[in-house]
């Protein structure tokens, strides 16, 4: 064995080269995820193809108008199974806490008259009160397991493109009009304002009056009006909503990151 430090496992530490051989074998992996890992600002956060006649919810998340409204209609369906499913449940616990108390009274009925028409003697009064417990089983003695009613998971269809899912409808849907500039022989999706593309990294702001989807430093500029810049439709900041966009792929923008949990080593 040589005497390089890396070699060297007899210490009475651990060495940061020992740490850099186990990276891979223990402890919480994470990295982050880079361009190509991330959905493009234009894709349907439910099919992530390029979306068809786009839409957006209250929160910003872009979606095709056929995918969310598929999406919305399965959800409405899965409500009403679900809560059909639950109505009948409590119905039948109901009637089965009406048929307990219906046999205790049959019970305490029958030991009315046992006690009334037959004659008990010492003895036995005796040994009655004594606390008896059988050491097999006995039907009469077993614990009753009352059904506890059921609640409905949720009663709205859910958007859960993001990290906190909320309600969605047909009537907060906002469709979205992208602007195509042609340069030449090629077509990008830029800003109607200041025709800057729209790239992974560009803050996007979608006014919902009108839907035209415009760069976040033209908003700013043009919002104080309290029109849009490019169809003078009325609108005011409260009708302003920020795309949802993943990151740009660089260090410093985006929160997207991988992370693997594995056995910590101690």
């Amino acid at each position: 064995m040589t005497r390089h430090s890396k070699n060297n496992t007899a210490l009475g530490f651990f060495t940061s080269a020992e740490k850099d051989k186990l990276k891979g074998v223990y402890g919480t992996k994470s990295q982050r995820l880079g361009r190509d890992s991330q959905k493009p600002f234009d894709c349907c956060s439910l099919c992530l193809q390029t979306a068809r006649s786009p839409v957006i919810c209250p929160e910003g998340h872009l979606y095709c108008r056929e995918c969310i409204y598929e999406s919305i209609l399965q959800q409405k369906k899965d409500i009403d199974n679900e809560t059909r499913v639950v109505n009948t449940h409590n119905a039948s616990v109901e009637t089965e806490e009406q048929k307990l108390a219906r046999l205790e009274e049959e019970k305490k009925l029958e030991n009315f008259i046992h006690q009334e028409t037959k004659m008990v003697t010492m003895e036995k009064a005796e040994s009655s009160t004594k606390s008896w417990v059988p050491h097999y089983f006995v039907p009469e003695l077993k614990q009753e397991t009352q059904a506890e009613q059921l609640k409905v998971s949720k009663s709205t269809p859910q958007c859960t493109a993001g990290k906190n899912p909320h309600a969605i409808s047909f009537k907060k849907l906002v469709a979205v009009k992208f602007k195509q500039h042609t340069s030449g022989t090629t077509t990008t999706t830029s800003c109607p304002v200041c025709l800057k593309s729209f790239i992974l990294g560009v803050s996007i702001s979608i006014l919902k009056p009108c839907g035209d989807a415009i760069c976040k430093k033209c908003i700013g500029k043009f919002i104080k009006a309290k029109k849009c810049p490019c169809c003078d439709i009325k609108c005011k900041e409260k009708d302003v909503v920020d795309l949802v966009i993943e990151g740009s792929g660089f260090a410093g923008a985006g929160t997207a990151e991988a992370k693997k949990f594995t056995t910590a080593f101690n």
